[in-house]
């Protein structure tokens, strides 16, 4: 481990630590600051009530169907029955980090055996930009990549024809939890695979064709899983391609540690990068071989992929907060260098500790201002509409916290009011009714202050300058720290 065999309990008490130490900030707040994550949360409270035909039953339907961002509805839904669903949603994003940081673990020692160990500091990154995005489903399922690609290198020197089924039917699985990670873990397989075919094909110093079976049925587990996106909603949306801005492709590289917080996360990504730069550089790092394919087709694919594919956002952006595991997990420290290696181990020893204690102070700061929300719509009756509006917050990175787009969604699912700002259609089994459709808007921007005719009530957060049109009043009802709600009075 880390260059030289650790004996004793050591083995089994420094991955536990590492974990424990990486899952305080989760550990510490009751509300989880993820900025998407309150609007996937509405969803199980609204069909919950839904089940209990409640006015919601007016707007919105549910529908199973085969659908690749549903890990979170697979998982919160049957816990939703026995605990809260924010308490269920936590307890789901709790393991998932733990699984992230085992996966990781896991992929370390399949590649390095003995000298694996740098996977322990995988909590540098386990907060990053796309996982305070609340990716959800994404991140459930880049846990279960890393550990279905730790299966498969255990696996891949005895392949059997059993082998085979059993990664076909995992990798069906892992597509239906999220596409996007199971395209991380069919990249390194295949990556991988093309390594040790050329190393056969270059054998003993000459070229010569590698036996191709194997191969062709490890091909097989990765393709056909794909053909089952041809029965899923989400394929009418296939089409649909958003690009992004050179700076947005900017900051997704860097998004494995930065989001907001600038004055911190700036220097420690410097660190890292001068850290993995120069013990790379010099040897005193070493990147496994068979890798090297996979990790170079994720970067090409940072810059190649849209932000939109196949109805989900974000797509460039995430890919660098998953690839980072696989990362980390192909590093090893050369034991030959003591003194080097304890460098870098100290190195990221800190480089840890400020990453989690600045998660932790970010997190318990914002704690009274999400917790306001739970109370804030009491006023509203069950089935009235509601429009939220939120105002922009200066500069960019700061407008991220305290994270309260989607925080509304949330409270008005528990009192039971209609809002069309939620994850519903293709990409979720929530669907609003056809007769509503005009309703559903994708952010809560000040220019729908022209459909307050349309609406109940007005839940303004971060004082939106808007216009109120023309007959139209407010009566305010409620006021917290970053919400006024009003009702909204016709003529």
């Amino acid at each position: 481990m880390t260059g030289r065999r650790l004996t004793g309990l050591w083995p089994v008490l420094l991955p536990v630590a590492a974990v424990a130490f990486s899952l305080l900030p989760m550990l510490l707040v009751s509300h989880l600051p993820l900025v998407d994550y309150p609007n996937h949360l509405a969803r199980f409270v609204i069909r919950q009530h839904l089940q209990a035909g409640s006015p919601l039953s007016r707007f919105y339907e549910w529908h199973w169907a085969f659908i690749p961002t549903a890990g979170l509805d697979l998982l919160v839904v049957p816990l939703s029955a026995v605990l809260p669903v924010e308490s269920a949603g936590n307890l789901v994003m709790t393991a998932t980090l733990v699984l992230l940081c085992l996966g990781t673990m896991a992929v370390d020692r399949g590649l390095n055996a003995s000298q694996w160990g740098l996977s322990l500091f995988t909590g540098i990154i386990l907060y990053s930009g796309a996982f305070r995005f609340g990716f959800a489903s994404y991140f459930i399922g880049t846990s279960l990549a890393l550990l279905l690609f730790a299966l498969w290198l255990r696996r891949r020197p005895v392949w059997y024809w059993r082998d085979t089924l059993c990664f076909l039917l995992t990798g069906v699985g892992l597509l239906l939890v999220h596409l996007y990670a199971f395209g991380l873990y069919a990249v390194c397989v295949a990556g991988y695979e093309t390594s040790l075919l050329l190393e056969a094909a270059r054998a003993n110093g000459r070229w010569r064709m590698p036996r191709l079976r194997p191969s062709l049925d490890i091909a097989a587990t990765l393709v056909l899983p794909l053909t089952a996106l041809a029965v899923s909603p989400t394929s009418s949306e296939a089409a649909v391609t958003r690009w992004s801005t050179l700076t947005w492709k900017l900051e997704a590289l860097v998004s494995p540690v930065y989001f907001n917080q600038p004055l911190i996360e700036l220097p420690l990504l410097l660190v890292l990068l001068a850290t993995f730069g120069i013990g790379l550089g010099t040897g005193v790092l070493r990147l496994h071989r068979r890798m090297l394919p996979a990790l170079l087709v994720f970067l090409l694919l940072t810059f190649a992929f849209p932000r939109t594919l196949f109805g989900s956002n974000y797509a460039d952006y995430r890919l660098p907060a998953g690839a980072g595991f696989f990362f980390l997990a192909s590093l090893r420290l050369d034991s030959t260098v003591p003194l080097r290696r304890r460098i870098v181990l100290a190195v990221l020893s800190l480089c840890l500790v400020v990453r989690i204690a600045s998660i932790v102070v970010d997190w318990v700061a914002v704690q009274p201002v999400l917790a306001e929300y739970r109370d804030a719509l009491a006023p509203v009756p069950p089935g009235a509409r509601l429009l939220v509006i939120r105002g922009e917050v200066e500069p960019r990175s700061r407008r991220r916290t305290p994270p309260l787009e989607h925080v509304p969604v949330l409270a008005a699912a528990r009192q039971q009011a209609f809002t069309g700002y939620i994850f519903a259609g293709a990409i979720a089994p929530l669907k609003i009714k056809p007769g509503l459709a005009d309703y559903i808007h994708f952010a809560p921007n000040p220019d729908l202050a022209g459909d307050l005719g349309r609406y109940d009530y007005l839940l303004a957060v971060q004082d939106p300058v808007i216009s109120i049109p023309q007959g139209i009043t407010l009566t305010p009802l409620r006021q917290g720290a970053s919400y006024v709600l009003s009702r909204i009075d016709h003529p």
